[in-house]
């Protein structure tokens, strides 16, 4: 990458990658349960207003319920993240 500096290849990513700083990067991760959470809201909230059969309510209840543990997965990994930075550690735990 042009916008990269020398010996600093290793900051590059997401998913677990340490920042430059040596701490996890929450960002990407968070995103990512984000989107889900509003993809599934929308998709969900379609499916229990059309109701063409019992199949398409069953399947946007479990939506939303899929939707309630991706906003769970965020927030743990936002506090789990934020921890782990209190404490210094300068890697994600195995």
């Amino acid at each position: 990458s042009p916008n990269v500096q020398p010996g600093l290849r290793h900051c590059q990513g997401s998913r677990g990658s340490p920042s430059c700083s040596g701490h996890p990067v929450p960002g990407p991760d968070i995103f990512n349960s984000m989107i889900a959470a509003l993809f599934l809201l929308v998709v969900s909230l379609f499916a229990i207003i059309i109701k063409t059969n019992k199949g398409t309510l069953a399947g946007g209840v479990l939506g939303l319920i899929l939707l309630v543990l991706c906003l769970a997965d965020a927030i743990l990994l936002f506090k789990t993240i934020s921890r782990d930075k209190s404490r210094g550690r300068s890697a994600p735990a195995k």
